[in-house]
């Protein structure tokens, strides 16, 4: 051992130094495209999860779970990103294929966020078709935001949306916000599909059609719509069989769900497989074509090309 590290010493001793700092600097830099960073980071929400239910207890840490007597139209997961070096293409900008990347450990967040209940359960979700579209490049160094939300669903599929944006800095929060066009110089825009739009906060539009602003002065950068569903083994769950599941909706809900989670897997696997159908009204309660116009254009659009 001693021979093969002084033979490694003497060998490094013939390389230019410039070379060896070039060599550092390339490793610092994409540091992101080691071995399982990416599995490490996608999977860190998981991790954090279980932890803290070890820590807190399983019940204690389910009730305290944002889903749990939430509204499945208002709830959000926000996780913050920095575009680094390693992430641009050849036009300084963050590349197309970093969004998918870094969706993917926001989706992880967001879904232990909206369905640990499910998982705790034994289910897994799947997905099913993703649509990205591009509003405005990222410059290096930007730090934005993406915003995970449940967008709408139908009898197998949740559409998931997912909104990258930017938020103005604190001293031109006033200033950032652009005034709403009127008379002549509002630009008249052809109408486009709801679901290219974020859905919350509604967008106000200025003379310039691209990107959106919201009305809290965030800039939509890209929007992701994806097709999930949920499976225990390969029985396919109703959408609104796991919101009420998860606790959204009425306290009922939850109250039942914790039941079932006291009484053991078993119990649970066997309410979410068939037990539900002997709970009266439990599908009607949600209704996600009331909102489901982004992701019924989504699933007619993508079923053009199956």
């Amino acid at each position: 051992m001693d021979a093969l590290i002084s033979t490694w010493d003497v060998a490094l001793s013939y390389v230019p130094r410039w070379v060896k700092v070039v060599v550092v600097v390339l490793l610092i830099v994409n540091f992101r495209a080691f071995p399982l960073y990416w599995h490490c980071k996608v999977w860190w929400p998981a991790i954090l999860s279980h932890i803290r239910a070890q820590i807190f207890g399983l019940l204690p840490y389910l009730s305290s779970l944002p889903s749990v007597g939430a509204d499945w139209k208002t709830i959000s997961s926000e996780r913050s990103f920095v575009v680094l070096p390693d992430g641009l293409d050849f036009q300084l900008h963050m590349s197309n294929s970093v969004y998918a990347r870094e969706l993917d450990a926001s989706r992880m967040q967001a879904f232990l966020h909206f369905f640990t209940p499910m998982f705790q359960a034994g289910c897994w979700i799947g997905l099913g078709s993703a649509h990205y579209v591009f509003y405005k490049e990222l410059p290096p160094f930007a730090q934005y935001e993406i915003e995970v939300t449940i967008d709408s669903f139908d009898e197998k599929w949740f559409y998931i949306c997912a909104n990258f944006i930017t938020r103005p800095k604190k001293r031109t929060v006033s200033s950032s916000i652009p005034s709403s066009p009127s008379g002549k110089d509002k630009l008249q825009l052809p109408p486009s599909p709801s679901f290219l739009h974020a859905p919350r906060p509604p967008l106000s539009r200025s003379n310039t059609p691209l990107p959106p602003t919201r009305s809290d002065g965030a800039t939509v950068h890209a929007v992701s719509v994806s097709a999930h569903c949920f499976k225990i083994g390969r029985l396919t769950l109703q959408p609104a069989l796991v919101l009420s599941y998860c606790g959204f909706g009425k306290e009922a809900n939850w109250i039942r769900s914790l039941a079932l989670v006291k009484a053991g897997k078993l119990q649970s696997c066997e309410f979410l497989r068939g037990g539900w159908k002997q709970e009266i009204g439990l599908m009607e309660e949600f209704d996600g074509r009331r909102n489901g116009a982004k992701g019924e254009i989504l699933r007619d659009t993508l079923s053009q090309f199956r």
